[in-house]
């Protein structure tokens, strides 16, 4: 097994202000004025909701009642538990002899092993807030460093496929973490990094921080922030490349097909890559879409609240992935204008088949209306009585889930 990750932080709390008790440190903490659980636990364990665990060891039964003076003890966490924050798709994970499917909330811990499938992303945090974010087709293995290695950090085995992993800059003597693939060790401090790794290369893009690349304990080169290092399993040979920057985004459009999008061409880019999310945080990638030419079509089912939340990256001839460009394209939406005895919807694009419903109740049991239409931009419903109506709006043959609803008053009149 190769050790592929080092990860060490550093924390402003002074050495004096620790003790150590079989392996775990201990900061303690004179409660001034104005302090509370919350922010006590972010500033010495980096999560303010480590505070209700804070609460049971210092035997406090209400934590918005402490006294100035009183001693309080912040046992630093360790690296597991770790807990799946997000998923998509489908992926196992193995524990001894159970093997169940991941979901969110599922704990991480020595020994656990995660399957992703094809298509599938699991975004999993650690006590010591390192993020993991497992990719398609990938195989990871959670276990602790073996008894023979000079550090106690914990560590995980990139078995197959890649991953992106993001240590807070943070320093903590629990903040560290080695990552293992059959190829090198790399050892990293403070860094956001991606590792990939088939039968015969390893890629490494290091996109802050520094990553040192071994092979049994020999120093074999460097990689610092902005660039990638792409290791061949036949020859031994290292090679070194400057990171792409972020691409840009060119022609835009939206149809019934889903989001056309056109990423403007770059020098010695061998691919692009786009990746479709369901929030504004950006949690975790729902799908990626990877093609030789420089356009792809997104369809509608990765729209969420009405915007497409992208990042799009290109690929460079030795595989090595750019840095991401975000993107977010908000939809034109459906404008829904109250008439006399009447509503008037508009559509953002006319090349579709689009269906009405209006009822008087929102569960839409028996609608009142319900219109198909092909080729048009604007809809109007005509005479019906001046009350508040629910609405909502299909697109397409897909009759399973709207993308729009609301509710509008009809006004008075002839």
């Amino acid at each position: 097994l190769v050790l592929i990750s080092s990860m060490t932080m550093q924390s402003a709390t002074s050495a004096a202000d620790l003790d150590k008790k079989d392996g775990i440190k201990v900061h303690h903490h004179t409660v001034e004025s104005g302090d509370t659980l919350w922010d006590l636990s972010e500033k010495y364990l980096g999560n303010p909701l480590s505070y209700t665990g804070i609460k049971k060891i210092n035997k406090i039964d209400n934590e918005r009642l402490l006294q100035p003076g009183q001693e309080l003890s912040f046992i630093s966490a360790r690296f597991y538990p770790g807990i799946v924050t997000a998923v998509t798709g489908q992926a196992h994970l193995v524990q001894g002899t159970e093997k169940n499917q991941v979901r969110k909330g599922a704990l991480i811990n020595e020994g656990s092993l995660i399957q992703a499938m094809e298509q599938s992303f699991v975004k999993l945090q650690f006590m010591n807030q390192v993020e993991v974010e497992i990719s398609p087709n990938s195989t990871v293995l959670f276990h602790t460093a073996a008894n023979n290695t000079r550090t106690s950090a914990p560590r995980f085995e990139l078995q197959k496929g890649g991953a992106e992993v993001q240590v807070p800059a943070v320093e903590s003597d629990y903040n560290k973490l080695e990552v293992m693939t059959p190829h090198l060790t790399l050892g990293v401090r403070g860094t956001h990094f991606r590792v990939k790794h088939d039968a015969n290369t390893m890629a490494n893009e290091v996109l802050a921080g520094k990553v040192v690349l071994t092979k049994q304990h020999k120093q074999l080169a460097q990689v610092s922030a902005g660039e990638g290092a792409v290791f061949s399993a036949r020859t031994h040979a290292i090679a070194h490349e400057k990171l792409a920057a972020k691409p840009s985004v060119g022609q835009v459009v939206y149809d019934q097909q889903g989001l056309h999008l056109t990423v403007k061409p770059q020098h010695n880019a061998a691919a692009y890559k786009v990746k479709a999310y369901s929030d504004a945080d950006y949690s975790v990638p729902l799908q990626e879409f990877i093609s030789r030419q420089p356009s792809f079509v997104i369809p509608a089912q990765f729209v969420a609240d009405g915007t497409y939340y992208l990042s799009v990256t290109t690929m460079s001839l030795n595989g090595l992935e750019s840095y991401p460009q975000v993107y977010q394209h908000a939809l034109d939406p459906i404008s829904v204008v109250a008439l006399g005895r009447g509503i008037e919807f508009t559509f953002p694009y006319c090349t579709t088949q689009w269906r009405v419903q209006v009822a008087e109740t929102e569960r839409f049991l028996i609608p009142a209306i319900d219109k198909t239409a092909k080729n048009t931009c604007k809809m109007v419903i005509h005479n019906l009585p001046s009350i508040d109506w629910y609405w909502r709006v299909f697109e397409g043959g897909n009759n399973d889930m709207d993308i729009a609803k609301g509710q509008v008053k009809v006004l008075g009149g002839k």
